[in-house]
């Protein structure tokens, strides 16, 4: 970010479609879909973005998804 660079991690990805188009050998797993790049103006996304774009961003609580020993135990 200090560079001006932003990263969007992208949730709901057709992973095999993704193997597919990008060649990925079948002893690989496409397990996470990033776009990295500089941020372009909110006003040039479509109208049904506007709102979601200005939205303040928030992240659920390491408490929810981070654990220790074992699966589900903070």
């Amino acid at each position: 970010t200090a560079r001006g660079i932003a990263l969007h991690q992208m949730a709901g990805i057709n992973r095999d479609k993704l193997a597919e188009l990008l060649h990925v050998p079948d002893d690989h797993d496409v397990v996470v879909c990033l776009a990295i790049g500089y941020e372009g103006d909110p006003e040039e996304l479509p109208e049904s973005l506007h709102e979601r774009a200005a939205a303040p961003r928030t992240r659920r609580p390491q408490s929810e998804w981070r654990f220790a020993k074992r699966f589900g135990e903070p």
